[in-house]
């Protein structure tokens, strides 16, 4: 089990946040998890760089994926995060559809670009904060799904 933090300053936006997380049953991390936490910020963060060009790896070889292999896909190279956007709108499909191929051809569950309101409909993100072995396997799974 994983641990994630985000510092929200305004009251009300953070409760709304807090109270999905609670509705989600994400709001408890186990505390071995809370300790490793606490202790890789305590301690020297050379790890922290290693992971940074570990990711900056993961969107390069998403990155160089849709560049060889013209799906219809754009990834949108992040800013500071490990998700990246992918425009699907070339592909022309429904949302739901689109979605549905994701899930149950590529077997891979991206966030609904729609659920971010206004704008996302054509758009997934996905999570590539994972070993590139994993992301690479993702990868090839989107390429059979959506292969033209």
């Amino acid at each position: 089990s994983g641990t994630a933090f985000c510092i929200i300053p305004d009251k009300e936006k953070r409760e709304k946040y807090l109270g999905a997380l609670r509705n989600a049953k994400l709001d408890e991390a186990p505390i071995p998890t809370i300790e490793a936490t606490i202790a890789a910020y305590r301690k020297d963060t050379a790890w922290l760089e290693s992971l940074k060009r570990y990711i900056e790896g993961n969107i390069a070889l998403v990155e160089q994926f849709f560049a060889e292999n013209d799906l219809g896909i754009k990834p949108l190279r992040p800013e500071a995060s490990f998700l990246v956007w992918l425009d699907c709108r070339a592909l022309g499909l429904p949302q739901d559809e689109l979605m549905d191929t994701f899930r149950n051809q590529a077997k891979i569950i991206p966030s609904n670009g729609a659920s971010y309101g206004a704008g996302g409909e054509g758009f997934v993100r996905l999570n590539i904060g994972c070993p590139a072995s994993v992301l690479t396997d993702a990868l090839s799974r989107i390429r059979k799904a959506f292969r033209k």
